[in-house]
């Protein structure tokens, strides 16, 4: 299992078969465990692993098959450990603007523009400054 790994549950889990995929443990061709086998050996619940495997389609590393399980079908790029940090560091980023945004967007929908100036804070409450030519 991936060690050290920070952030949602799910990218714990993800790291984990994302690390066995790329070592050779889960090779192309391979079944994956089933979704209660994986939570039962990651100690994760439905939706966290779910949410792994979904991570693992989007990368293209398995396909989902309808009534045979998901398959390992590529591995990841080679990168060293710095690029993978990185990675990791744009998707904390990430994580936390998503979390601002719905922290701002409430506030943003309470602002109501006066008299059209759209709360620029304007000491003109909407009316233009005029420059004499």
């Amino acid at each position: 299992m991936a060690e050290g790994v920070e952030g949602p549950e799910y990218r714990r889990v993800l790291e984990a078969l994302r690390d066995q995929i790329t070592d050779g443990t889960l090779p192309v061709g391979t079944l994956l465990p089933s979704i209660p086998r994986l939570e039962a050996e990651h100690r994760a619940s439905t939706a966290v692993v779910r949410r792994a495997l979904a991570e693992l389609r989007a990368e293209r590393l398995i396909a989902t098959f309808p009534g045979v399980g998901s398959k390992v079908i590529g591995t990841p790029p080679d990168t060293s450990d710095e690029m993978r940090q990185i990675m990791r560091h744009v998707a904390d980023l990430s994580e936390e603007m998503r979390r601002l945004a719905e922290r701002v967007d409430p506030l943003e929908a309470q602002r109501s523009p006066r008299n059209g100036s759209a709360g620029t804070g304007s000491p003109s409450r909407g009316r233009e400054r005029r420059v004499a030519p």
